[in-house]
């Protein structure tokens, strides 16, 4: 990473330079800490950004879920208990019409038992089911792991947002300051008159349009702090923001096939694409299982209690062991698997179609932000020489002013163009970096402004 340093770039002495370091270091531990670099802020943000923090809460479902008793490798254990009464009157009649009657009988009854159910075989889909855990395990990650990305990147494109805001402000007070000095000079000729006072009036004007246009950048700047406050998930604290650099920093000149290598192996949505594909593939696997032959086993202890008031019998008990093994397989289910096989294919030739399209996509993506990046890497070098042309017509235009030989109009438009040409060499700044950013996060790099 290098600096790119020319004629307006704000100073920094040894001694501030020091303070703002070590306001950096403490990364918010005070409210009066305001001064932050772009580390501390992407720390900040990993730590509190809400969304994040909402990706990642789905991340530890799917890590919860990737278990062997989910995916059915596991037997299933239930016990059960009950009681029972009941109070009866009876009456019977035999052959010979001689009849019985008994009332007020009464009996209790308990039971109990501990099942256990297990599934032995069902045609591979328990494994199956279990890779597939896995695999939405892995999507989790790399969703997470997107988002990552996503917001190392905003944070990245807002924290230059704001250095070229800062820059742009500074740009402007220097403008006014010329439009005062050009308003208080004009103000003197006048009143010796040398000047009219059209040409004061419209010195005036000018002043006045360039005090509005910094207070709008004032408005631009605070807008610039708060979306970086947001992504940081610091928008609650009551402290001003700063940051710790003055510069945009550039990378220079980056390398296509390196790009395009990592890109094709390590671009975080393509590699969500594939395991999509690899998950449709397990979901087709599945439903073949469900024409296999399945085998369970299942046992259970027992125990019964009876007891009863009256008659023959005053209680009974029961207990012992129960086990079983059940073999089956499906039949027919009216052609349901068989829709449910042709549906998945489809699925499956629309997976792999997306992962086509996303490396197209991505492709696509890297080549217009590496030519935009190219582009505006020469442009840089051509606004450089056009702010250093632009100053120096300045300069030349202020002392011809001076010696009255130039009207304020022509010095107004002299004072423009720098104001305009330090403009745009800011904005193409901000540019490569955004194409920087565009590049390092299509390339599966964007975690080298974390390191």
């Amino acid at each position: 990473m290098f600096k790119i340093n020319y004629f307006g770039a704000k100073k920094i002495g040894f001694q501030r330079y020091l303070l703002v370091f070590a306001l950096a270091a403490a990364c918010f531990v005070g409210r009066a800490q305001s001064s932050v670099d772009l580390k501390c802020c992407i720390e900040t943000a990993l730590k509190n950004n809400f969304s994040l923090k909402i990706i990642r809460n789905d991340e530890e479902i799917s890590r919860n879920n990737y278990t062997r008793g989910n995916a059915g490798y596991l037997p299933t254990v239930g016990a059960s208990g009950g009681y029972s009464g009941s109070l009866r009157n009876t009456v019977s009649e035999n052959f010979d019409h001689v009849r019985t009657s008994a009332n007020g009988l009464a009996g209790n009854g308990l039971s109990g038992g501990i099942n256990l159910n297990w599934n032995l075989f069902s045609g591979f889909s328990v494994s199956t089911t279990y890779e597939k855990l896995r695999e939405l395990q892995n999507v989790g990650e790399l969703k997470t792991r997107i988002a990552v990305e996503n917001l190392v990147g905003s944070v990245i494109a807002e924290y230059y947002y704001l250095i070229q805001q800062e820059r742009l402000a500074e740009n402007l007070k220097y403008v006014l300051s010329l439009s005062r000095e050009r308003l208080r000079i004009t103000s003197i000729h006048y009143e010796l008159g040398s000047r009219s006072k059209l040409e004061l009036l419209q010195a005036q004007v000018d002043f006045n349009t360039d005090s509005t246009r910094l207070v709008d950048q004032g408005q631009n700047m605070l807008s610039g702090k708060i979306r970086l406050k947001t992504l940081m998930g610091t928008l609650h604290e009551g402290y001003e923001i700063d940051t710790f650099d003055s510069v945009i920093l550039l990378s220079g000149a980056l390398d296509y096939n390196d790009l395009h290598t990592a890109a094709l192996s390590n671009n975080a949505n393509l590699l969500l694409a594939a395991k999509q594909n690899n998950i449709s593939e397990l979901d087709l696997k599945i439903i073949r299982a469900q024409s296999l032959p399945y085998l369970r086993f299942n046992t259970g202890l027992e125990y019964a209690y009876n007891g009863f008031n009256k008659g023959s019998t005053r209680m009974s008990q029961n207990y012992g062991m129960t086990y079983g093994l059940t073999l089956g397989i499906n039949i027919f289910d009216g052609f349901n698997r068989k829709r449910q096989i042709n549906n998945q294919k489809i699925a499956i030739r629309s997976a792999e179609l997306y992962v086509m399209d996303s490396e197209q996509q991505l492709i696509a993506s890297l080549l217009e932000s590496f030519n935009s990046h190219k582009k505006n890497l020469k442009l840089l070098e051509m606004e450089k020489e056009n702010f250093v042309t632009a100053t120096a017509h300045y300069k030349d235009a202020s002392e011809r002013y001076m010696l009255g030989e130039l009207a304020g109009i022509e010095l107004r438009e002299a004072q423009t163009n720098v104001r305009d040409a330090e403009e745009r060499l800011l904005n193409v700044e901000y540019h490569i970096k955004l194409d920087e950013i565009m590049l390092m996060t299509l390339a599966g790099r964007i975690d080298e402004y974390i390191r």
